[in-house]
């Protein structure tokens, strides 16, 4: 009786098993026999291990020869960065988004529009590094679309911490002085040459100008976006769906008025609450910080007469809600006679109804994050993509609107999210 192996099995049958191994232990495979060693090197298998890694039904290669190339140079080392992070810069923060993009990883940073009211612009994007695949050792570039040099990336696996180092300092901060340049026609609504957000770059400059000359690296840490799945079960209807008085958790960008839109991350932190965090944020509330409260189970609905003065708004009772949140009834919806600059603001101006209003509060704070404090909000769901917050001491409505884009799913999974 002859003894079972590998040999006997049609290579396609081979294939099929090898399949369903992971990318690093096919190397090891290789070495055992000729006969694998003949079978991993057929580039269909590479394909397929590159698109299951990459959770991609097509993989552009690129300038990259092949899959097992791919493989070997760039995803074997560098997958488990992919993923959206938060980048730790000072009060402001940033988002990044690491991807693959046709044989290279590219780290995109993403921030809102600096002027006012623009949150359905579409985010300001910047390639901050690319690791190139069609290389050996890759090549890491920093800065590759602006002033291409050198830089090292280092990932801590437990907490999915990433770590980046420019190796030429002097280039970096010039490349940055001369973007800041570009945006120096920003001027604030006197016309005066001081602005928020020309504050903000200069304060950014300086900041990465004491990491580079003292080599400390740029950190960014994992941020895992929630999706429909994070709202907890007793605010769906019976059927599983999602209430028109709630909002998919998410991404979104918020009108911080004379600082910008700023990216708010929406995250129910229990049946009864939804928090907005800064994933970016300004020298008063920094990165980081929660932004606002949603009060779910204390529902606000005024008459258009309470609407027109803030006072009557603010005055309002708290009465907890008794039934099932997508039993409120809909309402109208009017902006208070003494929000400034209201007629001027015409995306607030035509909202005339909401599914649901409810309590909330904002964080505000002096410069530096001095002396924080919540104040009195009210919080308006428009639609699943549009929210609002009515908030009283200020006199002012300010709108969130969702970032509708997909993002590079993380794989690496077993990290803690910032937040």
């Amino acid at each position: 009786m002859s003894l079972f192996t590998l040999d006997n099995l049609p290579e396609c049958v081979i294939l099929e098993i090898l399949k369903r191994c992971k990318g690093e232990d096919l190397a090891a495979v290789s070495l055992t026999c000729t006969t694998l060693y003949s079978v991993t090197s057929i580039d269909s298998l590479w394909k397929h291990i590159c698109q299951r890694e990459l959770r991609q039904d097509v993989v552009d290669l690129g300038s990259v020869k092949s899959y097992r190339m791919l493989y070997a140079n760039l995803l074997h080392k560098y997958k488990s960065i992919l993923g959206v992070y938060q980048i730790e810069w000072d009060h402001y923060g940033s988002l990044l988004e690491i991807k693959y993009d046709a044989g290279n990883i590219k780290g995109i940073s993403m921030e809102g529009t600096v002027e006012e009211g623009k949150i359905f612009d579409d985010l300001r994007e910047e390639v901050l590094f690319t690791i190139k695949g069609d290389t050996y050792p890759p090549e890491l570039i920093c800065l590759p679309d602006i002033d291409p040099h050198s830089l090292t990336i280092s990932f801590d696996q437990a907490t999915g911490k990433l770590e980046s180092r420019c190796k030429n300092s002097l280039r970096h901060l010039k490349a940055f002085l001369c973007r800041l340049e570009q945006e120096a026609n920003i001027r604030d609504g006197d016309g005066e040459e001081f602005s928020f957000q020309r504050l903000r770059g200069f304060m950014k400059l300086r900041y990465l100008k004491e990491q580079l000359e003292n080599d400390k690296p740029m950190i960014s840490v994992p941020l895992i976006l929630p999706c429909a799945d994070d709202v907890p079960a007793t605010l769906r209807k019976s059927d599983g769906t999602l209430p028109s008085q709630i909002i998919t958790p998410g991404l979104f960008k918020g009108d911080y008025s004379a600082h910008g839109v700023e990216l708010i991350l929406f995250k129910y932190i229990s049946e009864n609450e939804l928090h907005g965090y800064k994933v970016t944020g300004d020298r008063n509330v920094s990165a980081g910080k929660i932004s606002l409260k949603c009060f779910l189970d204390y529902p606000v609905n005024p008459t258009l007469e309470e609407q027109k003065s803030m006072e009557s708004l603010q005055n309002m009772p708290k009465v907890k809600r008794t039934g099932p949140v997508h039993e409120l009834p809909k309402q109208r919806f009017k902006i208070p006679d003494q929000v400034y600059g209201a007629q001027e603001s015409s995306a607030v101006h035509v909202l005339d109804h909401c599914f649901a209003r409810y309590h909330g509060e904002c964080q505000v704070a002096y410069d530096n994050y001095q002396h924080p404090s919540f104040i009195q909000a009210h919080f308006v769901v428009f639609n699943d993509n549009l929210i609002g917050e009515v908030l009283f001491d200020l006199e002012c409505v300010s709108l969130y609107a969702r970032v509708e884009r997909s993002f590079q799913p993380r794989l690496c999974q077993d990290v803690k999210s910032v937040f």
